[in-house]
């Protein structure tokens, strides 16, 4: 009933939903724990804003689904964990409302607020999910609710545990880095990038998060918004994973390609300043991995190609180019 699509359906679908959770409004929490996971389901993908009570269950559900026995698994992706997790189900209806909520300037926002101050702060494996959901949101949470953020989760975010560093690759593998984020979670940004060992689907989504705000700097768009400077992204491509410096050419070549003033403009006052100011000039962070980006960076920059090859030929690793 929650998983079913057919519009012809919606209808009657979302009637049993309704009947289905004001049959369930007579159990105690002992027997509501079993089906919690069902229920939120139902709320997920049923009419939420035709349930009576809702934040009276979603009360409820966060007691059943908070002492419910369960294991957070940090051998994995915590926010693909998360994200097919009960727990983390709830988290998305919560954030959902509490956006809803906000834009109504409703009067359920402070009892909103303070159950997700509960789940993040809760030790136990729901915490756990709770957190790696909300810091997916960090740059919302921040908008909604910037204490929320700044004593629930950046201390979480800072621990030396397994679940500081799971936590660190959610923001810098999922997360939105926003200038506003920058500003309050620099160190577990940073942090994050140099502890990260991905692949290349998420490399780039790494790497873009630090090169925004270098980026900004070079180009001299308001870099003063961003709690990252060019120091400490050269200082973070230095300890990064190869596949992290990888990713950031690639991001950079597709910025350049993407760029309306043109190729030229672009490694004029893009590409060029990037490597001068940023990029680790050290010959050991060369690598045949990076042909392929340093020569896109190359055809991009169009007319000023000779120039641009001539820039990059101490960070190409291959003959040819070196010898041009």
């Amino acid at each position: 009933m929650a998983f079913r699509n057919q519009v012809e359906d919606a209808a009657l679908r979302n009637d049993l939903t309704k009947r289905a959770i004001a049959h369930l409004a007579v159990l105690n929490p002992d027997d509501l724990r079993p089906v919690a996971g069902s229920v939120v389901n139902l709320l997920l993908f049923g009419p939420r804003e035709e349930i009576d009570h809702l934040e009276d269950w979603c009360d409820r559900l966060w007691e059943a689904l908070r002492t419910k026995e369960d294991e957070a698994d940090f051998d994995g992706d915590l926010y693909e964990v998360a994200l097919n997790h009960p727990v983390g189900r709830f988290s998305r209806i919560l954030l959902a409302e509490h956006s809803r909520e906000r834009d109504a300037a409703g009067p359920e926002q402070d009892r909103q607020r303070e159950r997700l101050a509960a789940m993040v702060a809760d030790d136990g494996p729901a915490g756990i999910i709770s957190r790696a959901l909300l810091i997916k949101e960090i740059a919302f949470a921040l908008l909604a609710d910037a204490l929320l953020v700044k004593d629930g989760l950046l201390p979480r975010l800072a621990t030396e545990d397994e679940q500081g560093r799971c936590l660190r690759a959610v923001l810098v593998s999922h997360a939105s880095i926003t200038p506003d984020v920058t500003m309050v979670a620099p160190d577990a940004i940073l942090r994050g990038v140099t502890e990260a060992r991905p692949d290349s689907s998420s490399a780039r989504q790494i790497a873009a998060g630090i090169l925004r705000p270098a980026i900004a700097s070079v180009r001299e768009k308001d870099p003063d918004r961003w709690g990252i400077g060019e120091v400490d992204v050269r200082r973070a491509l230095r300890a990064s994973a190869l596949e992290v410096r990888t990713g950031a050419l690639g991001i950079l070549a597709q910025w350049m390609k993407n760029d309306e003033a043109g190729g030229e403009v672009a490694w004029e006052k893009l590409a060029a300043p990037f490597f001068d100011r940023v990029w680790p000039p050290e010959r050991r962070f060369v690598g045949e991995a990076l042909n392929h980006e340093l020569m896109s960076i190359a055809v991009s920059a169009g007319k000023r190609f000779p120039d641009a090859l001539k820039k990059l030929r101490p960070i190409f690793p291959c003959q040819w180019a070196r010898s041009r």
